[in-house]
């Protein structure tokens, strides 16, 4: 069990101790993101820190031969100076 209170922290002045538990979780994610679970999966396709849902047929169309895809972007994040956030 880890205990997290940025609350006293000031933007950007987090020390090691307190980056390793956000740094963690965004491992762990992008660990997920990059199983070969999802790369073997006919239903989603992982990029980077994304992963998408492959579209029956085709993704919407947006002209010029690009598609829209649904997706979803994980990570961790430390936000307003003190908040442990899931992106």
């Amino acid at each position: 069990l880890v205990h997290l209170d940025f609350r006293n922290a000031e933007a950007g002045s987090l020390d090691e101790r307190e980056k390793g538990p956000i740094q963690f979780l965004d491992i762990l994610f992008a660990q997920g993101r990059s199983s070969p679970l999802f790369e073997l999966s006919k239903s989603f396709k992982a990029v980077r820190n994304s992963f998408y849902c492959i579209p029956h047929g085709a993704g919407a169309d947006m002209k010029y031969g690009i598609e829209l895809w649904r997706g979803l972007f994980i990570s961790a994040r430390v936000i307003d100076g003190f908040r442990p956030a899931i992106n």
